[in-house]
């Protein structure tokens, strides 16, 4: 397997602007700029260690050099190196039906005739808020309140993305009981050192038994219209307090329902 992707674009200066993401982790651990020299280097590092788990292609013509998972791109982790996803069920890739697309990597599935929410593989070229968004729910797999995985979507002893429980939009205004647990529901992710960082109406949804449930937790600036007036980007430790003036603001929002 590939555990680190690398994409680095040179600029005219021979220097390049480095993004290494750790897939094993399922973080970025490094954004910087390093001469040329520096990067042959780390490259040389990661060979050295690491061996044929990665696999770097040649330079193109506009001076872009790539670490990349051989198989097309896809993020193939083996499922007993996976130490965090203890306690998730396998099931194989085979066993999905009725696929329906979502979105550019979520797609609507059935297993046994259930309703589940597949989250395919993540690409190297995709956007950090994607593989925050795993690596926060896995953290929260156990928080009340926030939507689960339900199982590792297995393709030759390889993972192939998860299955979420299918959520429904919220179409009546929240009860009093549902907001006080809305407002508990946030105190624990925020107790667990991670923020949601984009609360708004559509990331709060119901279950099957009527829970109300946070979804799209990704770590990420929140929605325009949702950040607190004359702030354009969050620094990390403002974030926590950033969900709770979007939390206001979605509340109100969702009390407008009928």
């Amino acid at each position: 397997m590939e555990r680190f992707s690398i994409y680095a674009t040179m600029d005219l200066g021979n220097k390049i602007m480095f993004d290494a993401i750790d897939y094993l982790l399922r973080q970025k651990i490094m954004v910087a700029c390093y001469k040329m020299d520096d990067y042959t280097k780390l490259l040389e590092w990661i060979r050295s260690n690491y061996g044929d788990n990665v696999d770097l292609s040649e330079e193109t013509e506009r001076g872009t050099w790539k670490v990349i998972n051989r198989r097309n791109g896809k993020i193939l982790l083996d499922l007993e190196d996976i130490g965090g996803y203890n306690g998730i069920p396998v099931v194989d890739l085979d066993r999905l039906k009725d696929i329906e697309t979502l979105s550019y990597n979520t797609d609507r599935v059935t297993l046994d005739g259930k309703n589940l929410v597949w989250k395919r593989p993540i690409l190297p070229h995709e956007p950090i808020h994607i593989t925050n968004e795993i690596s926060n729910l896995l953290r929260l797999q156990d928080v009340d309140g926030v939507v689960k995985i339900k199982y590792i979507v297995s393709s030759e002893g390889k993972e192939y993305g998860f299955l979420m429980e299918e959520l429904q939009k919220i179409t009546e205004s929240p009860s009093h009981t549902e907001i006080i647990e809305m407002f508990k529901t946030v105190n624990r992710i925020h107790s667990l050192g991670t923020s949601h960082g984009d609360i708004k109406p559509e990331n709060i949804m119901r279950n099957s038994e009527g829970q109300i449930i946070f979804i799209d937790l990704a770590f990420r600036d929140h929605t325009p219209e949702y950040m607190i007036p004359g702030t354009e980007r969050l620094e990390s430790e403002k974030y926590m307090m950033s969900d709770w003036y979007t939390l206001h603001i979605t509340i109100n929002k969702l009390n407008q329902l009928r």
